[in-house]
């Protein structure tokens, strides 16, 4: 019998052994997605007054701990997703996004248990999973956006919990971030691949080979632009002109523009909150080493980790009291309301308060 049993546990592992590994993580992070979205306890988690005993049930829930298992397995991959029919938009927004709420609710329940180090790693997954997104047309630079501020959320309100070897490791995480490639010139070719094939059916017979040569000049200035420091990038001009293809296109055009525009500030407002965290970091790793706040931003010596995108300038840090100090980004332009004009002033952007 025991020699039975030993042969059955060789066959199952061999057989584990020779079932091909997967090769993308995609699927992986659509099968989490799936599972976040029908949990009625991550709903309940995410709510604004859910307290600590709801969301630890969210995080020891078994379904989602396989979630959360198959988040660190397909990130753990290269993640590409399939071909799906002529539309290369990204389908799985939603389910996305619930991963990032899912990551968020563990970095809670993990600083609630002194685990700062861990949560710093969850954080590392929220952005991998932004970043990843990001990639995948506009809609998915603003869903990769939504995703790095859900869960970048957690830490940024509790920076006083970093100890000393915290503060390096959330410090080296932002720098890390912020050396990657950047997503957008992906994202804004996979725009424009849809939007030409679009144009393949909208746009009439006799002028449509005009009109996608318009729109490829237009999104071939805004891969231009996005190479350029945020801080000296104009903002995408109407199309203009006289001619039929001209004012087609141009029509066309201003269905895109604003959200393009929208969308410069909003990758700009993400790479600032992730520099404002790595900053915060530092000075208070500074505070540990010397028992003092910094007197500026030079003593730390953080070269572009410290440089405001909005601005190209450091960020505006003061000390306002003997441990307490204020840290923002200048931020973008006021670009109006409904029913209020631009007030030409920048919105600040902080990353330790309620609103950023």
């Amino acid at each position: 019998m025991r020699f039975y049993m030993i042969a059955v546990l060789w066959l199952q592992t061999a057989l584990l052994a020779a079932a091909p590994a997967p090769e993308n993580g995609y699927p992986l992070l659509v099968r989490a997605g799936e599972i976040a979205k029908a949990s009625k306890a991550l709903e309940a988690a995410v709510q604004p007054q859910a307290v600590l005993s709801v969301k630890w049930s969210a995080l020891t829930d078994p379904a989602l701990k396989r979630a959360r298992a198959l988040i660190r397995q397909g990130l753990a991959l290269p993640v590409v997703k399939p071909e799906q029919g002529p539309d290369p938009a990204f389908p799985d927004m939603a389910l996305m996004r619930n991963l990032g709420r899912l990551l968020a609710v563990e970095q809670y329940i993990l600083l609630a248990d002194g685990k700062v180090s861990e949560a710093i790693d969850s954080l590392r997954d929220g952005l991998r999973l932004g970043y990843i997104v990001q990639s995948e047309m506009i809609i998915g630079s603003l869903v990769g956006v939504a995703i790095d501020a859900v869960t970048l959320r957690p830490l940024a309100r509790r920076l006083p919990q970093l100890s000393a070897r915290d503060c390096e490791n959330l410090s080296a995480l932002a720098a890390e971030w912020l050396q990657a490639p950047d997503p957008i010139p992906q994202a804004l070719a996979m725009e424009r691949e849809c939007a030409l094939k679009q144009l393949e059916a909208q746009a009439p017979p006799d002028i449509r080979d005009e009109v996608k040569a318009i729109f490829n000049r237009e999104y071939d200035r805004l891969a231009a632009l996005v190479r350029q420091p945020a801080w000296e990038r104009p903002e995408p001009e109407p199309i203009r002109g006289d001619s039929v293809a001209e004012r087609f296109a141009a029509a066309l055009w201003e269905t895109l523009r604003p959200t393009l525009v929208l969308v410069q500030d909003r990758w700009t407002q993400e790479q600032a909150q992730v520099q404002l965290l790595g900053v915060h970091a530092a000075i208070l790793r500074y505070r540990w080493e010397n028992d003092r706040l910094p007197a500026s931003l030079d003593a730390l010596h953080l070269g572009s980790l410290a440089t405001d995108p909005f601005t190209g300038k450091s960020f505006v840090y003061k000390t306002t009291g003997e441990t307490t100090y204020d840290l923002r980004s200048e931020g973008p332009l006021d670009r109006g309301k409904e029913g209020q004009p631009p007030s030409g002033e920048h919105v600040p952007v902080y990353v330790d308060r309620a609103g950023n």
